[in-house]
């Protein structure tokens, strides 16, 4: 047995690493259907460009193109200025940077399906194929996708926080599936060595998984006996946000489909009776929302209700100024 203890600078910096995992699957999906949408071009031609000229060149859905440039404001990408009611948009310096750096998302933001079942993966296993896929994100993940050094430190801060990105993206569903099958729950009890083969018939797939876990300081392990550490237990106690937060995949990995395509998909009532939530996995939902304390975490999982829960016609004006935003940060952190 041993003592699973953070100190206050270890519990704020890894309060402030799960705040950017939840902001990478909204930032990530935003970013990367902007850039597909020739946006970024049009940012560097023009350096201020209004919405409606957004508009314009992208034959977007001028709402759900305002909502993703708001999660890049909130995100310090870009600036967003109205005079005399008209909304226009300019990139920041940083912004500049990570416009360069989006493609590092595609793989991830291509697999983020594989998250959704994460659930079903830990009960029966992964689909070979899909198998494949997740191993290729942890092996690009751990060599920091082949982002090169740079002596710049605001090039380096922005890469950081795109790597934090996919990392959220690939450890959220993860640690989703642990908890809400118990897993933690059993661990924690025991605060001893636990093999995976007392935890999953599928020792072989999962095993890998734990490896890289253990790689990002989550566990230790001697052979196959594994230990939880304290920032494991940290952010194993913060799965329930996660959960909410996942819960919203649907969502996330339409976000081309509601720039540019048919902006009431996910609005659309199904044929079943009664019809079918499709802008979230509402079983998830249910058990994170039931289950999700007041934290400054929660704050953001709130604002993200808030803006995918009803389209976007009957929200609140600017409802995203509050996602991402200050308010919504862990306390004694402020925005790079």
């Amino acid at each position: 047995m041993h003592t699973l203890v953070l100190s206050p600078e270890q519990r704020s910096a890894l309060a402030l690493t799960s705040f950017q995992h939840l902001a990478g699957f909204s930032v990530a999906p935003a970013a990367y259907a902007l850039k597909k949408g020739h946006v970024f071009e049009l940012f560097k031609r023009r350096k201020t460009v209004s919405i409606e000229a957004l508009r314009w060149a992208t034959e977007g859905n001028v709402a759900y193109l305002q909502l993703a440039l708001d999660l890049l404001c909130a995100q310090g990408w870009v600036q967003r200025i109205t005079d005399q009611g008209q909304v226009n948009f300019t990139p920041t310096t940083k912004g500049l940077i990570a416009f360069d750096l989006v493609d590092v998302y595609r793989t991830t933001l291509q697999c983020l399906p594989i998250g959704m079942e994460m659930n079903e993966n830990w009960q029966n296993g992964f689909l070979e194929n899909n198998f494949e896929l997740f191993r290729h994100l942890m092996q690009h993940h751990e060599e920091d996708w082949h982002v090169g050094a740079t002596p710049d430190p605001l090039t380096q801060a922005v890469q950081e926080e795109m790597l934090d990105h996919l990392e959220g993206m690939i450890v959220g569903p993860i640690l989703v599936a642990l908890s809400r099958n118990g897993f933690f729950e059993k661990v924690n009890a025991k605060q001893t060595t636990f093999s995976l083969a007392d935890h999953t018939n599928n020792t072989k797939q999962w095993q890998e998984i734990f490896d890289f876990l253990t790689s990002l300081a989550w566990f230790t392990h001697d052979g196959d006996a594994y230990q939880l550490t304290a920032k494991g237990l940290y952010l194993s106690e913060q799965a329930h946000t996660y959960g909410l937060v996942v819960s919203y995949l649907p969502s996330f990995t339409s976000m081309s489909e509601l720039l540019y395509g048919h902006p009431r998909k996910l609005w659309e009532k199904t044929k079943e009776n009664p019809p079918q939530v499709l802008h979230r996995d509402a079983e998830l939902y249910a058990w994170a929302t039931a289950k999700t304390v007041d934290t400054p975490l929660q704050k953001q999982s709130v604002c993200l209700t808030q803006l995918f829960d009803r389209p976007l016609v009957e929200q609140a004006p600017d409802a995203t100024d509050f996602l991402l935003s200050k308010k919504a940060q862990p306390q004694g952190h402020h925005q790079q």
